[in-house]
């Protein structure tokens, strides 16, 4: 789920706009707050590490809101923001004549400290003491500096501007969220000349930075390099955004209006800003970044008695532009009412929220629930929207019908009509214990669905209702219990994607309907039982039909998985391999760190081991190999048989550890490119055989094509001395290259520059070395 970092939080509460002496007429000045209350004084002390006070530090106003109630400005723009004080040799501070209804946000800046932003103070109650954190430059490796200079659009320094880190990359990946882990000085402030510096705790290959200031449009930069000489950035003043909220043709005061920017991947200059209508229902946004389109309307629960407004769609424009978008009128809006059900009958503890985020708004709505679960929502948007739940013990259950394993569980679905009697089911258990999915719907977008729980399907949205009777292909006789899942066949599919956690067990003749939801794609059922074949079959458009089923003799492929202290490994994921289509080469299975790809879950047979380690897979005609991945280790099975249920031990995950010897080779990328098996010892060989196996010349086709399309890639850390760390690796033989990245027929392609093979054991680390030619 997104979680959004410091300066996310602080552009939502609308950091980066304007003073509010240029906002709304309807706001107090100074002068006369005083005519109704004294004016308060700010006071507090700064101290370092080991609580000396800190002299000549500026303590400064970032933000205010009121003590009680909503206020009609965006948090940046009271008239005390901006408001500042130094401390004296002491450390102590004073900011005095402050309006005595608000609290305040500072931000503490001085010279060989880390800036810090300290919140929620009530002058009239609060004397923080505060600590700052020492930087020291000079103390930071060269190649963990970052150093810039922000400027405005005629190259005039900006001076207290506020920098922060988003993400940073590594040669493996590239990370977005807090940065605090990583990052020495997570937040920076221009000085007078409008220069900052940055500097990271371990190595990083780039950074991802916003800049914010006062009267300036927030802007993010990318791949922001370290070292080096210091890098010049550019802000611009933006745009202006107003607007009016009305309902039946009168205003509407005190409502939340939000705007929030479209970004379809995270490097899109995202905004998200929300501001309160004054009495005369206006609200204006300020300093918006011109280059953006952005959608605007009232907040889903600041109107819901009311209606929605319709999602205005706007931008870009030419910088400097002034846009007075109109009226927004509300109108009525989609309601969603229904139950939240516990599988376990329980009554729902206290706190418990109903969570609700629009596609368009970008906003995570909660909504209190009821003991008896039961939750009726007013004034919702048309469109695409996430539902998920927050009730202490409990999680999404897997069985809703618009489960999703994205964010470890939630539902997806479309809104078009107002949706009566959803019944959401909520197990036991922490969301964040719910294992991934493997197998989340392909061949359609999951958000173009209707959003539905387990409750009861329409006709009209049922692909199919039927009584199903199961028999024994060679005697006829009934089956009694089997297991049944459905599945749909999309454009251009090959086979039908099974949601395997909508699974059910009917045990005696189905004398009640089975109902199969309609899908962007034709509808089917597969069906199990033990000791025969699966055999699956299409059931759409059938409605009222009674069909038979005859399964073939035959058993799949089932057991238990441990960890390798012996203990169940729970969530393992046991994946069945698949061949290609008319071929028998299998389908490429790729491995990243402890999961399987994707792609691979799409594309082969995939089970999760329950709470006591067991799986169960599909039967073959021939045998395929079968691997398993899990926090804990690995295995792989190269012939597993269905003949009995099997136990398999995982080993534990082994490392590479080493140097690349002539430095650290930058600009070589570490990888590996193939596995091998570790060859065991046949003692129904000679050691003459054994010897050609091991070299190679008696090793089987079959052998090299099972292990060639495994292609995995761990977790791999380098170190500017040359040492790298290669994790999560399957235990075996392996081949270590450096790679060259080379332009080659308009793409690129990896030439080897250095390579070695180690065998690694489980969990034993290897020890190698490279030499860069």
């Amino acid at each position: 789920m997104y979680q959004p970092n410091l300066f996310s939080r602080l552009s939502m509460l609308g950091r980066l706009l304007v003073p509010c002496l240029l906002l709304f007429t309807s706001s107090l000045s100074a002068s006369e707050l005083s005519q109704t209350q004294p004016l308060s004084s700010l006071r507090g002390k700064v101290v370092d590490t080991e609580s000396h006070g800190l002299s000549s530090v500026r303590v400064s106003i970032a933000t205010a809101s009121p003590k009680q109630g909503s206020g009609y400005l965006c948090p940046s723009c009271y008239v005390d923001c901006g408001k500042m004080a130094m401390t004296d040799t002491t450390g102590h501070f004073e900011i005095p004549n402050l309006d005595p209804k608000l609290r305040f946000e500072l931000l503490l800046v001085a010279d060989g400290y880390v800036s810090a932003f300290h919140p929620n103070i009530d002058p009239a109650e609060d004397q923080p003491v505060i600590t700052l954190q020492p930087y020291d430059s000079t103390q930071i490796a060269p190649n963990q500096l970052s150093r810039g200079r922000v400027i405005d659009s005629y190259g005039d320094p900006i001076a207290n501007a506020i920098i922060e880190v988003r993400g940073w990359s590594t040669e493996e990946t590239t990370t977005w969220g807090r940065s605090r882990r990583v990052m020495k000085t997570p937040i920076a402030v221009t000085n007078s000349n409008g220069q900052f510096e940055l500097a990271t705790r371990q190595e990083v290959t780039s950074l991802q930075i916003d800049i914010s200031c006062r009267n300036y449009a927030h802007q993010e930069f990318y791949d922001l390099a370290l070292g080096g000489l210091e890098q010049a950035f550019t802000l611009f003043t933006g745009v202006t955004v107003s607007g009016r909220l009305i309902h039946n043709g009168q205003p509407v005061a005190n409502r939340r209006i939000q705007i929030n920017s479209q970004r379809s991947t995270p490097r899109s200059n995202f905004t998200h800003n929300a501001v309160v209508t004054n009495p005369r229902g206006e609200f204006v946004f300020y300093n918006l970044p011109s280059t953006l389109t952005f959608n605007v309307a009232a907040a889903i629960d600041s109107i819901p008695e009311l209606g929605r407004t319709p999602i205005r769609r706007i931008g870009p424009w030419t910088e400097g532009h002034s846009e007075d978008i109109g009226d927004l009128a509300i109108e009525p809006g989609f309601r969603i009412s229904g139950t939240v059900k516990t599988l376990d009958g329980q009554t729902l503890p206290e706190t418990s929220l109903l969570l609700i985020d629009h596609r368009d708004t970008w906003g995570l709505r909660s909504f209190p629930l009821s003991s008896d679960g039961k939750f009726a929502l007013q004034g919702l948007h048309p469109g695409a929207m996430r539902v998920n739940v927050k009730i202490p013990g409990y999680r999404l259950a897997a069985r809703n019908d618009s489960f999703s394993g994205l964010n470890r569980g939630e539902l997806l679905g479309t809104l078009s009509k107002s949706t009566e009697r959803l019944v959401i089911l909520v197990e036991p258990g922490k969301w964040h214990e719910a294992p991934r999915r493997p197998d989340f719907l392909a061949g359609e977008d999951a958000q173009s669905r209707p959003l539905r729980g387990v409750e009861s399907l329409l006709k009209s949205q049922q692909a199919a209702s039927i009584l199903i009777q199961v028999r024994d292909q060679v005697s006829s006789a009934p089956i009694t219990s089997f297991k049944l899942t459905p599945g749909w066949l999309f454009e251009g599919g090959t086979d039908p994607i099974w949601q395997s956690y909508q699974q059910r067990i009917v045990t005696g003749r189905s004398d009640k309907a089975i109902v199969i939801a309609k899908r962007s794609g034709r509808a089917y059922v597969r069906i199990e039982a033990d000791n025969y074949l699966p055999q699956y079959k299409e059931v759409e458009g059938l409605h009222g039909d009674s069909i038979v089923v005859h399964l073939t003799p035959g058993k799949g492929y089932r057991g238990q998985i441990l960890t390798p202290e012996g203990e169940p490994a729970v969530g393992a994921q046991v994946l069945l391999t698949k061949h290609w289509p008319n071929s028998d080469r299998h389908y490429l299975v790729f491995i990243e760190g402890t999961s399987f790809r994707d792609d691979s879950i799409k594309q082969h047979d995939v089970d999760l081991t329950d709470l006591s380690g067991r799986f169960q897979l599909p039967a073959k005609d021939s045998s395929h190999p079968i691997i398993i991945v899990h926090p804990s280790g690995y295995a792989a099975i190269e012939h597993p048989s269905s003949s009995e249920p099997t136990t398999i031990r995982l080993q534990k995950w082994g490392a590479i550890s080493g140097s690349i010897k002539g430095g650290a080779a930058a600009d070589l990328q570490l990888g590996i490119n193939r596995l091998e098996p570790r060859i065991q010892a046949d003692t129904n060989n000679s050691i003459f055989d054994r010897f050609l196996t091991r070299i190679g010349i008696n090793k089987s086709r079959e052998r090299s094509d099972f292990w060639d399309f495994i292609l995995v890639t761990p977790r791999t850390t380098r170190h500017s001395d040359g040492t790298f760390l290669i994790e999560d690796v399957p235990p075996g033989r392996w081949n270590v290259q450096l790679m060259r990245i080379e332009p080659y027929e308009g793409g690129s392609i990896g030439k080897r520059v250095r390579s070695t093979i180690t065998d690694v054991a489980a969990g034993k680390t290897a020890p190698i070395e490279l030499i860069e030619d």
